[in-house]
């Protein structure tokens, strides 16, 4: 499983990729097309199986390993909008640069809080060490990393 942006890739050997990804981010997969369906008369398969999620609507992940059900929720990352996902007490939110008021009711009660911070200094797009700090204060998980 990995994390982008705007959603999650599921992969796994000799098949075609699952895309996770909500409508705002996903109409670009769209454009290329040839990624999510078979060119015009070409033998080629379609690389990718899109499914599209809502934030704050859970989704189950199938993959090789079994299923994992996941809630997505809305997170800034500079200029344009990332997701967060959270699996029963643990929560995971790789590219962020603040935590909407909506999504923070998803970030209690954790576990486990696996969070962003890029670096000491500020950045324009992901949190930095003092500002991740200041969440985990406010957001008290058990652990975080």
């Amino acid at each position: 499983m990995v994390s982008t942006t705007s959603g999650l890739w599921s992969s796994w050997r000799g098949g075609n990729r699952s895309l996770y990804g909500c409508r705002y981010r996903s109409h670009r997969a769209r454009e290329l097309r040839l990624y999510f369906r078979n060119a015009a008369g070409s033998q080629y398969p379609a690389l990718l199986n899109e499914h599209r999620i809502v934030t704050g609507c859970s989704i189950t992940l199938n993959g090789s390993g079994g299923s994992l059900d996941a809630i997505p929720f809305q997170l800034e990352h500079g200029e344009i909008a990332a997701l967060g996902f959270r699996f029963g007490n643990v929560a995971y939110t790789p590219d962020l640069n603040a935590i909407p008021k909506e999504s923070r009711a998803f970030l209690e009660g954790l576990d486990l809080w696996i969070v962003d911070a890029l670096r000491y200094t500020p950045h324009p797009s992901h949190l930095c060490l003092s500002e991740t700090l200041d969440w985990i204060a406010r957001l008290h998980p058990r652990r975080a990393v």
